[in-house]
């Protein structure tokens, strides 16, 4: 059986252990649907409370990631989901979601120049998790009657944002707010659908 590269050898590449990840989380939220079922709404708070929270760190290089251990974090927020039917036609949307996801207990060691560093991440944000997420959209649906070419055509647009996102445990590289906007038009015939 031949190496698929005898240059280099097995051990340059590290056994990764990781310590299992827990957590405490509490959620608490209604579901309301008032006017006939004409509106909806769905809210819920969350805390969470983790303990060895495992995250993913870049390579130095920048080629590459792992995933470490990262100590505690504490995560609270809030999430939101509203649907209105305006008429049998026409319906909308809106979903919000706020979330604090902080890292509360963090200290690692690196080497620079040979020396061995510590480094207290703690009060930084979690990396990857976006503070504020939202969509809106909505929906218009044309019937036709029985004997027509389609049975229904249906028309969609949303738009969604992502707030600030963190890249790194140490907070220097994030990624701003970003929004895209989406459409979609589906043509309707019994059982097939056209999109």
């Amino acid at each position: 059986i031949q190496r698929p590269d005898p240059a280099i050898p097995n051990e340059i590449i590290p056994q990764i252990h990781y310590k299992p990840e827990y957590s405490w989380n509490y959620e608490s939220g209604t579901h309301l649907t008032l006017w006939q079922n004409r509106f909806s709404a769905d809210v819920a708070m969350f805390y969470t409370h983790i303990e060895n929270q495992q995250i993913v760190r870049f390579a130095k290089s920048g080629l590459g990631r792992a995933m470490v251990n990262a100590g505690q974090s504490r995560n609270y927020g809030v999430e939101a989901a509203f649907r209105v039917n305006l008429t049998d036609a026409l319906s909308l949307n809106a979903n919000y979601g706020y979330t604090q996801a902080t890292l509360t207990n963090y200290v690692t060691n690196t080497l620079d120049d040979d020396s061995e560093l510590s480094i207290d991440y703690s009060g930084n944000r979690v990396p990857f998790v976006p503070e504020q997420t939202f969509a809106l959209s909505g929906q218009y649906v044309v019937m036709f009657n029985a004997n027509s070419f389609l049975n229904a055509l249906h028309f969609h647009a949303n738009y969604t944002g992502t707030g600030k996102t963190y890249w790194t445990e140490r907070n220097d590289a994030m990624q701003k707010f970003y929004g895209t906007l989406n459409g979609r038009i589906s043509a309707l015939k019994g059982n097939t659908q056209i999109d």
